[in-house]
This record gives C-alpha cells, sequence and structure tokens, in this order.
C-alpha cells in the first residue's frame, strides 16, 4: 500500500514538472505592421491578423485590427496581442504570417515583435502587396539589433514669413511646398524621405511608411538632420521637428536649433546640418511602473493608435507624454497615474522641458473626449496624394497653375452652400464643376460666392482673365454698371466691348467668356442661360 502511494506521488510530481517544462514563459507584447503604399493608393486594409507558428508548431493570433491607411503604423498590443501574449517560443525558428479577414489589397513592409523578455524581432515582407490569397506565407523573422527611424514629426510655424497673405494658397506666411527631410549618418550614410508637396502654415506633416523613403532603415545615432526643399526661392519655417525609433523604448530625438527661415542654407548653398538629442527615455532608462498597465477595455469606445493625430502644441513642461496602449480614450496631461489608468495615454516626469502635442482622432469616437480632426483647426493631417483619393478629386492636365488664381466677389455676390479653394496644380472654371481642380465643400451656413480669375496672360484656361487690384483703367476691371472698352472684365450690368469677361446681364461684344443671362457674341464661352453665337 505504502509503494502504491509512493509511486502515485511520484507520478503526480513527475507529470508536475513535465508540464512545467511544456509551458513557456514568454510571448510578445506588442506587435508593429509599418504599412506602405503603391502606385495606385489602394494600400489601407481592415480586419487583419498576425499569427505566429513556433518550433513546436504552437500556434497562436492576434485579434483582428481597426480599419488602417496607407502610410500609417498599425499595433497589437496587451489583449490585441491575443494568444501571443504568452506560452510562445520567439526565436528565428518562428514563422509568421498575415491573416486577411476582407479581399482589401493592403502594403505591409515590415512587422517589428517585442517580446515580453525585452527582445526585438524584424519580419520583412517579401511582397510589395498582401490580400485574403496571400493568409498562409510563411515569412520568416531576425533579431535587429539597432533601433531605425519609424516617424518623423515637423511642425510648421504659425507666422508669415514675407509670403502673400492669400487665404486660399495653402502654402502661404511660412507654409513650403516638396520639403523633405535628409538623415547624414557618419561620413557618407544619407538617406532621403520623400518630399511632402504641401505644408501649409501652422501645420503638421508625417512621415511615416514609404513616406520616408530610404530613411526608414536608417539609425540616428550621431547624425545630422538637413530640411531641403526643390524650391530654393521658397519662404518657410519649422517651428519644431521629432524623430521617434522604432524600439522597445520608442526612443525620441528632437531637431536642435531650428532658427530662422528656410531654405536653410550655407551660404556656399549647402544644406544647413541640424544636430539631434535623444529626449526619451532618459539616462537612467524608462522610469518602471509602480503599478500594472490598464489599458482601454475591449468594449470602449476608443481611438486606435494608428488614427491618432498631432495638431497642435498643447505646452512644453517638465514631462513626456505618449499613448502606452494600441488604443486611447482620453488624453490626460497629468503624472499623476491615477488618473491616467485605463486611458491607453501616459506622461511621466522629466529633468527637462518638452512639447506635449495635442491630439485629434481621425475616426470619429462617441465620446468626444478626444476631438474629430475634422472640427479642429489643423486637424487635417491628410497628405494631399490622400485627399485627392478620398475625395475622389480629378486634377487637370493643363489649366491656370496655381499660384497664378486669385479670388474675387461679385458686386452683388450670390449666397451659396459652397466654399472652393484650388487643390490642384493646374485649375479651371467654374470651380464647382467636374476636373475643375478645386474642391468644393458644402456648408452649414450660406457665403459669399467666391469667383476666382487667372492673373497669367496666355495660361490655357476657361477661368477669366484678372489683372491687377488697380482700378478699371485701360485693360482693367470695371465693375460699375457702364460699358467696358478695356481688355478686362466687366460684373456690370451693361456691354462690355473689350476682350474680357462679362459677368452681367447684358451683352458682351468681345472674344472672352459670358457668365451672364445675356448673348455672347464673341467667340468665348457662355456659361449664362441665353444663346451663344460662335
Amino acid at each position: 500500500m505504502e509503494m502504491s502511494t509512493t509511486f502515485a506521488i511520484f507520478c503526480l510530481l513527475f507529470g508536475s514538472i513535465h508540464a512545467q517544462e511544456r509551458v513557456v514563459r514568454g510571448g510578445v507584447r506588442r506587435f508593429e505592421m509599418q504599412v506602405g503604399d503603391n502606385y495606385y493608393g489602394n494600400c489601407g486594409g481592415k480586419d487583419v491578423k498576425i499569427k505566429l507558428i513556433d518550433s513546436r508548431n504552437q500556434v497562436c493570433e492576434t485579434s483582428v485590427s481597426d480599419p488602417f491607411r496607407k502610410n500609417q503604423v498599425v499595433y497589437w498590443a496587451n489583449y490585441r496581442a491575443g494568444t501571443c501574449k504568452h506560452n510562445m517560443i520567439i526565436d528565428s525558428s518562428t514563422k509568421l504570417q498575415i491573416h486577411a479577414g476582407s479581399w482589401d489589397i493592403f502594403c505591409p513592409r515590415k512587422i517589428v515583435l517585442y517580446t515580453t523578455t525585452g527582445q526585438r524581432f524584424v519580419s520583412l515582407m517579401s511582397n510589395t502587396q498582401y490580400s485574403r490569397n496571400d493568409n498562409n506565407l510563411d515569412h520568416s523573422i531576425g533579431t535587429e539589433e539597432e533601433s531605425t527611424i519609424k516617424h518623423i514629426t515637423l511642425k510648421i510655424k504659425n507666422e508669415n514669413c514675407g509670403e502673400p497673405n492669400y487665404s486660399y494658397n495653402s502654402e502661404y506666411g511660412c507654409g513650403g511646398r516638396n520639403i523633405k527631410v535628409k538623415v547624414t549618418t557618419g561620413r557618407n550614410n544619407v538617406c532621403y524621405t520623400r518630399a511632402k508637396s504641401i505644408i501649409a502654415k501652422n501645420q503638421f506633416a508625417n512621415w511615416i511608411g514609404d513616406d520616408l523613403g530610404d530613411c526608414k532603415n536608417q539609425r540616428i545615432e550621431d547624425s545630422t538632420v538637413s530640411i531641403e526643399t526643390e524650391n530654393n526661392h521658397d519662404k518657410f519655417a519649422v517651428e519644431l521637428m521629432q524623430i521617434k525609433m522604432s524600439d522597445n523604448d520608442d526612443t525620441l530625438y528632437i531637431v536642435q536649433n531650428l532658427y530662422g527661415t528656410g531654405p536653410y542654407l550655407y551660404n556656399n548653398g549647402n544644406p544647413v546640418r541640424f544636430s539631434i538629442r535623444k529626449v526619451w527615455p532618459p539616462p537612467g532608462g524608462v522610469p518602471q511602473r509602480t503599478r500594472p498597465l490598464v489599458c482601454p477595455r475591449p468594449e470602449e469606445d476608443a481611438c486606435p493608435l494608428n488614427e491618432m493625430a498631432a495638431y497642435k502644441v498643447n505646452s512644453n513642461r517638465n514631462m513626456n507624454c505618449a499613448p502606452e496602449c494600441d488604443r486611447v480614450t482620453n488624453t490626460r496631461y497629468t503624472t499623476n497615474p491615477g488618473v491616467t489608468d485605463g486611458t491607453g495615454f501616459r506622461c511621466m516626469r522629466t529633468e527637462y522641458a518638452s512639447s506635449q502635442f495635442g491630439y485629434c482622432c481621425r475616426t470619429n469616437i462617441t465620446s468626444e473626449t478626444i476631438p474629430y480632426c475634422g472640427d479642429v483647426p489643423g486637424g487635417n493631417m491628410q497628405t494631399e496624394e490622400q485627399f485627392l483619393e478620398e475625395t475622389n478629386l480629378q486634377c487637370p492636365q493643363v489649366g491656370c497653375p496655381v499660384a497664378s488664381v486669385k479670388e474675387y466677389y461679385d458686386p452683388n455676390p450670390n449666397n451659396v452652400f459652397l466654399d472652393c479653394e484650388p487643390e490642384c496644380d493646374f485649375v479651371n472654371g467654374p470651380a464647382n464643376s467636374t476636373n475643375s481642380g478645386f474642391y468644393c465643400a458644402t456648408t452649414r451656413r450660406t457665403r459669399r460666392e467666391t469667383k476666382f480669375c487667372c492673373n497669367l496672360q496666355g495660361a490655357v484656361t476657361n477661368l477669366p482673365t484678372c489683372q491687377s487690384n488697380e482700378n478699371n483703367q485701360g485693360n482693367e476691371a470695371n465693375h460699375g454698371n457702364g460699358v467696358n472698352h478695356g481688355n478686362g472684365v466687366n460684373h456690370g450690368n451693361e456691354a462690355n466691348h473689350g476682350n474680357g469677361v462679362n459677368h452681367g446681364n447684358g451683352v458682351n461684344h468681345g472674344n472672352g467668356a459670358n457668365h451672364g443671362n445675356g448673348v455672347n457674341h464673341g467667340n468665348g464661352v457662355n456659361h449664362g442661360d441665353r444663346v451663344n453665337r460662335w
């Protein structure tokens, strides 16, 4: 009897030890999928999850992703890391698969795994785009010792830099065109981001994914940064610039000494090389949490991290504030963890002052604890390409160059529910017509109808020609009720005998366009309601 009892105890102990050997105390605490773009611009997706297969053929998978756009970083962390948080062997033998739940074509470039033991593994994608057809494609993972650039943020000053203050001109003031970033590491290791076609005054620009160009695999230690433009006479001014790295600590650098106005060039014409300074983590490393991490619950109304965008500088205080979960319910700027726990957002005290961004959400969360980007000034963080894609705006190949477009109002303007602005390199009229190159948004209240003319003689466009803002003399505009014998614009109610445009209700005997309600005997276009005899 005693032998039997002893044997039973031995079996229990052996079974317990063997079971402990089968349980692996490891897993992934966070996944990052860096998404790029393609020629067609359709690289966003939804319902994507990551699947891992370790050396024991143990399988785990994350939760499905929220919808995402091109050139974003998609996160799975905490409960959204799914069954991959525990009991997984993560090493070079582990295989990774990307499983899509929809037929969207999306463009993952790199997937980074941060393990619960502090390691960092990277899987580079073999294809340029993926869909459900690639769900069972295996990818290898490997360690990446040096962190590389994940996200560059730049903000333009809310000032004027000597540019004409035309409200329709999105790059007026200190805004600029065709701005790109150059990173120089050592003597000869140089990378460039893609150029941003327009960064408006008081706006943020972000380089993520394929927008990073060949800088997405660049390390940053001992580097300098240059801010360049293809328009060497463009006056723009940068308020701040940050570079976030892809590593366990979300290491953050700031670009220093951003004084003056661009183009930022030395006297010999070479780009200024700005120094950088690491501001996070502090010298002693990331402060340890004094309490367990609490993230928003699955059912809570929260903003996905990839949909959060900085739209203002909130403060400059001795703290570092950033999201710590893959979804955020509120952005509370305090170092008291009792206030921030459960929000997905955390602030930690630092020995130096740093800029804290105010964030908006590109998706409208019903709790309104994070503002919707469409409702805040500067909240439209779209690139020009994203804007054209989402508005289905078609740009004409010829027309009036956007830099030569001017706006004006009729003496007795109509009140309309439209706000139109030029959005393409070339535009034509009328502004609210198809393929005009203008974007017209519907407004809640009526406003004076804005009209546009072209200030470039000889431009191939059906916009009316405008000369200058002087009074009507000779070839200028007649805004009265009489006759204009010049070559300009007649906004009155009588006859225009010149070669310009008649916006009134009478007869145009010239060679231009009649936008009124009468008869055009000239050779141009009649946008009115009557007969055009050409």
